[in-house]
């Protein structure tokens, strides 16, 4: 194997298993990475230096595809009033971290605890942003950045602390139809 292209496979290889194991990395081993590419684990540790590593940039990489179906949706769904628009992206986007929870977590406390530009978090803020712009188009670009920042840190934390606000408020983020109403009214009182 080239030196690129070994890296890349390792990469592809690892998303697999993390999704086969649904998302638990704790059962994601080094072991079993080489032995189903046939190399030897020296090399994975040649390449990412350790098991944390590879991880990361396999939830980056997973993470950066999710980013780029919204984008996708996002242009598809053009046509619709822009606040139908954004509620409609912003539950596929919310519901999505349920859906692959293991994985938004880890995505998500990476981003908080090591922020840079082009992290996730920045990414989807990105993706956002002309939403926002799409429903208030008379406001200043920071202005547009702060109201995105507040929406994308609202759907990231009540997913992280879920347990904790169905405990508080009785609403149970995991049904489609409490998520839904608890979204919507969150982005009728940030935009409206």
């Amino acid at each position: 194997m080239k030196k690129e292209k070994s890296k890349e496979q390792i990469i592809k290889e690892t998303i697999e298993i993390i999704k086969e194991k649904e998302g638990i990395i704790e059962d994601v081993t080094i072991r079993e990475i080489s032995g189903r590419l046939g190399i030897a684990m020296g090399l994975i540790n040649y390449h990412f230096k350790n098991k944390e590593n590879l991880i990361e940039e396999c939830v980056k990489r997973i993470i950066d595809l999710t980013v780029k179906k919204f984008i996708e949706i996002k242009n598809y769904a053009k046509d619709m009033p822009p606040l139908d628009r954004l509620k409609r992206l912003c539950f596929l986007n919310f519901s999505s971290l349920f859906n692959n929870a293991n994985i938004s977590r880890m995505s998500i406390i990476r981003d908080f605890t090591k922020s840079y530009i082009e992290d996730n978090t920045d990414i989807t803020v990105k993706a956002y942003f002309s939403l926002i712009k799409d429903c208030k188009p008379y406001l200043k670009d920071n202005e547009i950045y702060v109201m995105t920042y507040k929406l994308i840190f609202f759907m990231q934390t009540s997913f992280i602390r879920a347990e904790v606000i169905e405990k508080q408020t009785g609403i149970n983020l995991y049904n489609e139809n409490e998520r839904k109403k608890y979204l919507f009214d969150t982005i009728d009182g940030l935009i409206m």
